[in-house]
């Protein structure tokens, strides 16, 4: 395919080329010095890896059959890095973290980014093992290879590894008849384990091997010509994999709180403060404070007088807007049609929104008339996007926490410019988001992908209400700000309700399965779990996923 011209507003070709090659294998072409070719793999398991869109950083040592087709390779690149004139990056994981992301990501994108980071280090662990294992099998057709030097580290657990291609050079092997093809293989809890290739399950990335068995025993081991191997299923993964999450914490106290301010106020820490939060919430006494800097009302940096200072203007600045839709007359509201829609809107949805809390309950509640004043505000703050049925879900927990009408206006402008985009009127968010869940169960859960595709269920449309208002619906209130602001300290990933999500999906797949339900059934399902989930379970798992 060929694409228009690239402008570079910041950097220019060279940066350019230095962040392709965090991602790809790039050499320049022999035969014309402005082409280069991407992933240009002879070798077949490369190929294989290159398809999976693996970052090279993650890419594993290519084995050639003799030693010179190393050295060829390695000669080949290093000519590469020369004629570009872009020092390579280190073959470590890429530090994505360390820049500051825009408001709006592809999600998509950006969870593949993180979970390949995550995987990256199993595949490290994964190779050097290999690699080891190789060199001690003396016995099953391979060249006795020297051993590593003596003061080299034998714990390659959080040890950043060396050139992609420094293995393949230290460790040439002759050739055999053992076939590296479409596999892959995971280490866990120190046990080399070998999967059947055919339904590959993504969560077990990487390098599978494809070798001759010689023998399947009764005790779930495989007899091969490089050793025996335990063999661990799908089941056996997912109990392995699902108990990786931390025990939750108790909740954030005062006392405890204190200790992340300085004397002015400022947060000391703001990524150990957030760390915290995600794993024991808020005592319901503090969440007005905290809310305020999670959701970004406040920044980090704020001390107790700029934030006093920030809510006294803010509080002029919203009732200007506020007095903007008050001061329509009833003459003017006849002629404005688009006013009176949301207005109508509006006041139907709010009378209804969470009237089993006494906060909302009632005839006449001054709480569901501030309900309605904030929205209707927004709606000309933000009058592109206006109201939507869903936002009265998304603003009643934060006026029952802040219990102030432009404190909660604020923080609701707040969380909208991350959610904003779930109401657009093409939906277009929403779909982004909805595949991207797609893309992550098919990443950790590949039988259940399976079944879906089967069933025309690809377009998890019974996962929307999820998205839309983030489990509002799904939990108990106390547990819906619980789950929130584990969600806003963004600490694992930006997009941590999609691993909930998937978590979700994924306790509950051997019955999704086992009934056999299409989308009704599923869609009815889904909707029934509702005040059923167990909170602490599923971060849980969605932070072992």
């Amino acid at each position: 395919l060929a694409f228009p011209p690239l402008y570079f507003y910041n950097g220019g070709v060279r940066e350019f080329l230095t962040t392709i090659k965090q991602h790809v294998f790039l050499v320049r072409s022999v035969e014309d010095t402005n082409v280069f070719l991407l992933n240009d793999f002879q070798n077949p398991l490369q190929r294989t890896l290159s398809s999976l869109e693996l970052p090279r950083a993650v890419s594993i040592p290519s084995m050639p059959s003799t030693p010179v087709l190393a050295r060829e390779s390695t000669s080949h690149e290093n000519q590469e890095r020369t004629d570009v004139g872009v020092s390579d990056v280190s073959a470590s994981i890429p530090q994505y973290n360390g820049r500051r992301r825009q408001k709006f990501h592809d999600p998509a994108r950006d969870i593949s980014i993180q979970v390949l980071e995550k995987f990256s280090f199993v595949t490290k662990f994964a190779r050097e093992t290999t690699s080891q294992l190789f060199r001690e099998s003396h016995s099953n057709g391979f060249r006795p290879l020297e051993r590593r030097k003596s003061n080299q580290s034998d714990d390659y657990s959080h040890k950043p590894s060396d050139d992609a291609e420094g293995v393949a050079v230290q460790s040439p092997v002759a050739p055999d008849p053992v076939e590296f093809k479409n596999a892959a293989c995971i280490i866990l809890s120190g046990r080399f384990s070998t999967s059947i290739p055919g339904n590959l399950m993504p969560t077990s990335i990487l390098v599978e091997q494809k070798v001759p068995y010689r023998e399947h025993n009764r005790d779930g081991e495989a007899a091969t010509n490089v050793g025996t191997f335990e063999l661990i299923s799908y089941k056996e993964f997912d109990k392995l994999s699902l108990v990786w999450g931390k025990p939750r914490q108790p909740p954030l106290g005062l006392e405890e709180w204190a200790t992340f301010l300085d004397s002015e106020g400022r947060v000391v820490d703001s990524k150990a403060l957030r760390k915290r939060i995600f794993y024991g919430g808020i005592e319901h006494k503090l969440r007005k404070e905290v809310w305020a800097i999670l959701l970004g009302y406040h920044t980090y940096e704020s001390t107790y007088a700029e934030r006093k200072h920030q809510r006294s203007i803010k509080k002029i600045e919203y009732e200007t807007i506020k007095s903007q839709w008050q001061s329509i007359s009833p003459a003017q509201a006849k002629r404005f049609t688009k006013f009176r829609e949301r207005k109508g809107l509006i006041e139907k949805d709010v009378v209804r929104t969470d009237k089993s809390l006494s906060f909302y309950d009632g005839d006449d509640n001054p709480n569901v008339n501030l309900l309605r004043d904030i929205l209707l505000t927004y709606s000309f703050y933000n009058f592109d996007l206006g109201y939507c049925q869903g936002m009265s879900d998304l603003l009643s927990p934060i006026l029952f926490v802040m219990e102030d009408e432009s404190e909660s206006f604020w923080c609701f402008v707040a969380l909208m410019e991350c959610l904003g985009p779930n109401f657009n009127r093409d939906q277009s968010g929403l779909h982004s988001q909805l595949f991207a869940l797609s893309k992550l169960v098919e990443l950790l859960d590949n039988p259940l992908h399976n079944y879906f595709k089967q069933n025309d269920c690809l377009n998890y449309f019974f996962c929307f209400r999820w998205m839309l208002i983030q489990f509002k619906r799904e939990l108990e209130y106390e547990k819906t700000m619980r789950l929130w602001e584990v969600l806003w300290t963004h600490y694992l990933s930006e997009h941590i309700h999609l691993y909930v999500s998937v978590a979700i999906l994924k306790r509950y797949r051997g019955k999704i399965i086992g009934e056999q339900m299409d989308f009704d059934t599923l869609l009815r399902f889904i909707n029934e779990l509702s005040g059923r989930i167990d909170l602490d379970a599923t971060l849980r798992d969605a932070e072992a996923l």
